[in-house]
């Protein structure tokens, strides 16, 4: 199965990742599935901007599956994330995610992303790590090497 690549040119999960990582990790990832990696497509850096996923979601004579770099390149917005989903399995397009190693072929897969959507949104109001310490006396006692 021949599989394009996908990649940003934007922060992903709050984090710059250079575009030869992402695609080497794609490359990688198509490798180890055994298909045949075409090169990558970058998306424009713009927050919330899908110009380059749907121009190949569009294209008549695309790969016959897409390989994002993260499921954290998905749209934000909740509703434009369930519309392309529903545009992804009426087209009966396959999309991998290589860092997750995940995949869209079902509803049933669309369910499995949204609850990582749903982790991912919530991490951020979690607790930091410094206040977790503070609650934990184990923690404590190991990362303060008192346990000698």
């Amino acid at each position: 199965m021949k599989i394009r690549g996908y990649i940003s040119s934007r922060r992903i999960n709050g984090e710059s990742i250079p575009q030869r990582v992402q695609n080497l990790v794609i490359r990688d990832r198509c490798q180890y599935l055994g298909h045949d990696y075409v090169l990558s497509a970058a998306e424009y850096s713009q927050d919330e901007s899908f110009f380059i996923l749907e121009a190949i979601l569009n294209e008549e004579d695309s790969s016959e599956a897409l390989m994002f770099y993260s499921i954290q390149q998905l749209p934000y917005d909740d509703k434009t994330r369930l519309n392309l989903y529903i545009e992804i399995l009426k087209k009966k397009k396959k999309i991998f995610f290589a860092l997750e190693g995940s995949e869209l072929n079902n509803y049933i897969d669309a369910k499995h992303i949204e609850e990582i959507w749903a982790v991912s949104k919530i991490l951020p109001s979690c607790l930091n790590n410094n206040s977790w310490q503070e609650t934990n006396s184990a923690s404590k006692i190991f990362l303060n090497n008192e346990y000698k």
